[in-house]
């Protein structure tokens, strides 16, 4: 019995039609792939319940002070619970806001006697890690006449309603901007305050469009004698 051998020119052609459908395959599962993602809607979202305390280290003990009024302001856009870009973000502190613990007021006296009444925050770069659900925001810190480039890290992670929950850290030096910690007892401040910041970015709610149809109203018209044609 002899052995059918397939010519060569006949593997060659039926090669280059394999590949041409395996590359036609392959564009079609990217092309269907990539029509997924726009079809997802993204939104401004809008921030409330903004929070606020100013936390550091004395020399026996750690130490926060709450912040009574806080507000943020910035552009959020996000798709599906995931954060896609942060614009325009800052904030400010009133140092008159921070509560009466006595860690409070000495920072109130110490940030005081410069002169300074607030503490400004304003965005410049921005990272955003999906993955880790984190954010890290380069930006500036003001008093008065003083500004020192200091990052805010920030986390977040969806809520029951889905809203997104957003908290975040940022350590000054308070030697940067010539403040000097009192060094009064053994509970007095260090040098380097941390500001801690929490938000949620509340899910914008789509209203629906409802049509109202009309009753389309036909007039009548009356119907014409037909011809008698009887003799």
């Amino acid at each position: 019995m002899k052995n059918f051998t397939i010519p060569s020119p006949f593997k060659k052609a039926v090669f280059t039609v394999f590949v041409a459908a395996m590359g036609m395959l392959s564009i079609s599962w990217t092309e269907d792939k990539e029509e997924v993602t726009p079809n997802q809607q993204s939104a401004s979202y809008q921030v409330i319940n903004q929070k606020a305390f100013i936390a550091g280290a004395g020399k026996l003990k750690d130490w926060k002070s709450e912040v009574s009024n806080f507000d943020c302001t910035g552009q959020f856009v996000a798709q599906q619970g995931e954060l896609g870009s942060i614009s325009d973000f800052s904030f400010s502190l009133n140092i008159a806001d921070l509560n009466n613990a006595k860690e409070g007021s000495e920072l109130q006296k110490a940030i005081s006697t410069k002169g300074i009444n607030e503490i400004v925050f304003m965005q410049k770069k921005l990272m955003i890690l999906p993955i880790m659900k984190m954010v890290y925001m380069g930006g500036e810190v003001t008093m008065k006449d003083g500004s020192h480039a200091s990052p805010i890290y920030l986390s977040y992670e969806l809520d029951e309603n889905q809203n997104i929950k957003v908290t975040g850290k940022q350590h000054v030096r308070l030697s940067e901007f010539g403040i000097k910690a009192p060094n009064i007892d053994a509970g007095a401040l260090e040098d380097e305050i941390i500001i801690n910041i929490e938000f949620t970015l509340a899910k914008p709610q789509f209203a629906s469009t409802t049509v109202k149809m009309e009753p389309i109203q036909l007039a009548a018209r009356p119907m014409g004698k037909r011809a008698d044609t009887r003799d």
